[in-house]
């Protein structure tokens, strides 16, 4: 990782045509794709800024900024760090979906409803990691051969996980179990092949 921290004069001196930290923030996003590094956390005035706070002072102008901290880090490190995370969780959702599964066809439907509402935080996560993950990996040279096998996936999770929520609005429970167990599970398997493969590639 590498971190930079520039004071109000030198914001002024080497950003003179930023006139808010939204337009800051992105200035220095755009020279750090350049040099192959992503932002991985903001510090503004000294305190940590939050995805959600960034875009609440994106309006904020650069007069009110006394430093700035970004901390950055390479896309293969970034990439590599995620993929071992989702490696890492992937099984854990894949457990949870059969367990529920199991609940569901034994008609524990108090057990099955608690870990239903954990597998679908989990498919959530998935969604927006994924999202995130693929903007990541888009300047990253070994996307290219894995692009269209990342469109397969993406395709069927989200239909599988469709599928989940009709089930679960209809109270079909069995249906539900179905598609827990095998759909979603394969979908699962699906990614983390993906995955494993991308992180033979990245050194």
């Amino acid at each position: 990782m590498q971190t930079k921290k520039w004071s109000f004069s030198q914001i002024k001196s080497c950003y003179l045509e930023c006139l808010n930290l939204k337009s800051l923030i992105q200035r220095i996003n755009e020279e750090s794709w350049k040099s192959g590094q992503v932002i991985c956390e903001i510090r503004l005035n000294g305190r940590f800024l939050s995805e959600e706070e960034e875009i609440e002072l994106g309006e904020m102008s650069v007069e009110e900024i006394q430093t700035l901290e970004v901390t950055t880090q390479s896309t293969d490190e970034l990439i590599k760090n995620s993929v071992q995370s989702y490696l890492q969780l992937i099984p854990q959702i894949k457990k949870a979906a059969i367990d529920c599964s199991e609940d569901f066809r034994e008609y524990k439907m108090k057990e099955g409803q608690t870990l239903f509402t954990d597998v679908l935080d989990g498919c959530r996560w998935m969604t927006d990691a994924l999202f995130l993950l693929k903007n990541s990996m888009k300047e990253w040279d070994g996307f290219l051969e894995l692009g269209p096998e990342w469109a397969h996936l993406e395709s069927q999770y989200s239909n599988v996980v469709n599928e989940l929520v009709q089930a679960y609005e209809s109270n079909d429970t069995l249906l539900l179990a179905d598609v827990l167990e095998y759909e979603l599970s394969n979908s699962l398997d699906g990614w983390a092949s993906v995955f494993v493969k991308i992180d033979s590639k990245i050194l």
